[in-house]
């Protein structure tokens, strides 16, 4: 804002002065309009319920399939799975970084009989001779609807 008397406070021409009044005007009108407290202090909490009847247990689950794979000159490592797997695969791919290295894994291909991943390395080149632990599982199935 301008000095009172200067050209600047006569002509209103100071544009941060305007901001800063405006400023000032909301949050004088916020403070109008904000939710007051409830007074009193919360009451005590409540016992705690009967526990409910346990749920009927699922279907056995599948022993994940876990291998350690070496990727090829062009970056991709495949695994083709012992037993076929009984739906949806959910894979984890880790890779083991050596010497500092960022790798990233993608999982190209899934499906119930192997999985195909690839390794990225610096500057988006393929990462050729990288181990990478693969962890292969059964999706839980589909709830019915």
């Amino acid at each position: 804002m301008g000095v009172q008397g200067s050209a600047a406070h006569r002509g209103g021409t100071d544009p941060l002065g305007g901001v800063l009044r405006e400023l000032g005007r909301r949050s004088r009108r916020e403070r109008m309009y904000r939710a007051r407290p409830v007074e009193g202090q919360p009451g005590p909490e409540g016992a705690r319920g009967p526990r409910g009847p346990r749920g009927e247990p699922g279907p056995p689950g599948s022993a994940p399939d876990a291998s350690v794979v070496t990727t090829g000159a062009d970056g991709r490592a495949y695994r083709d799975l012992p037993v076929p797997l009984g739906g949806r695969p959910v894979v984890c791919a880790v890779p083991v970084a050596s010497g500092g290295q960022h790798l990233v894994v993608v999982v190209e291909a899934a499906d119930e009989h192997g999985v195909a991943v690839r390794v990225w390395g610096p500057g988006g080149h393929p990462a050729a001779g990288v181990d990478v632990h693969l962890v292969v599982h059964t999706a839980a199935p589909e709830a019915a609807g």
